[in-house]
């Protein structure tokens, strides 16, 4: 519920008595889940929040009445923008949003790729590493595949200092032959096969 007071409520003058309007007395239970008052007094606008505590904490609240003001400021500030448009996030939370919520960065793992394949191989080996032209590869098979090329591979001279051509279509089949290439230790040369 919202409840908007936007006119002065006129003092009452009685013989030898003055009464002024200060403000509602809350009876201590909410009669909605959530209300929201605005008033205008001379001092300047109020805004408060009256909560069922079974429905919603402080900070929930507190945190409902900051979007609601920037949303506000943003309207007064920019009357003709789309409200579609107007910032609900005050600035420590666009902050927390865009800078804090991207700051992914994680130390890179001292290891080479074939060998992080391979640790996935023993840590959870039936989930799928490769899939894709109606072939899926499991990291237990992938790893398997890969070290089988990779034995044929030194048999046939490849190791530390050489070049292995790799001409194969983007599928499972190429992914293995990376990966073997480099388990032998040598550099892989991409060719077009086409």
């Amino acid at each position: 519920m919202l409840a908007v007071q936007n006119h002065p409520l006129p003092s009452v003058r009685l013989p030898e008595l003055r009464m002024d309007f200060v403000a509602e007395v809350s009876a201590g239970v909410s009669r909605t889940p959530l209300s929201l008052f605005l008033e205008f007094p001379a001092e300047g606008p109020l805004l408060a929040a009256e909560y069922r505590t079974a429905s919603y904490d402080p900070a929930t609240i507190d945190a409902l009445l900051d979007h609601l003001l920037a949303l506000l400021a943003g309207g007064v500030a920019e009357p003709d923008r789309p409200i579609g448009e107007l910032p609900m996030l005050c600035a420590a939370e666009l902050a927390a949003v865009v800078e804090d919520g991207n700051r992914t960065a994680a130390p890179y793992p001292p290891r080479c790729l074939h060998e992080l394949v391979s640790l996935s191989s023993l840590g959870f080996p039936h989930r799928v590493a490769v899939s894709g032209a109606g072939d899926t590869l499991t990291y237990a098979e992938l790893d398997a595949r890969a070290n089988r090329l990779a034995h044929h591979l030194v048999a046939r001279g490849a190791g530390p200092g050489t070049r292995v051509g790799v001409a194969l279509r983007r599928d499972s089949r190429m992914v293995v032959a990376l990966l073997a290439v480099l388990k032998t230790g040598a550099a892989y040369l991409p060719v077009d096969p086409e």
